[in-house]
């Protein structure tokens, strides 16, 4: 009897272990491919206008925006519009939700 449940318990907590990981709080948590690469300049949040824009400030549909502008040449750039045509509408807004401040976040 003991050998009939291993197999059973195995798949269950493989189907555990899949829902877990399909679950929005886990997948919130892993970031976009391409999100980390937009830390490189755009996580210092210095006070000088020069300064690439601090993602953390902005909002996600606000960087949703300037992405696809870039990527429509709708708006200049040095390495913003080459790096924008490198994503698709979907993976934009993933990036977005991902890097931009949260409804209501202070940040």
């Amino acid at each position: 009897m003991t050998g009939s449940a291993s197999p059973h318990r195995a798949r269950v907590t493989l189907l555990a272990a899949g829902l877990l990981a399909a679950s929005p709080a886990v997948a919130e948590t892993r970031a976009p491919p391409g999100a980390t690469a937009c830390l490189g300049c755009h996580d210092a949040c210095p006070d000088d206008p020069t300064a690439p824009p601090c993602l953390r400030r902005l909002k996600p549909d606000a960087i949703a925006e300037a992405l696809e502008a870039f990527r429509a040449n709708g708006r200049a750039g040095t390495v913003m519009p080459l790096i924008a045509k490198g994503f698709s509408r979907e993976e934009i807004r993933a990036l977005a939700s991902y890097l931009g401040r949260p409804e209501g976040s202070p940040r």
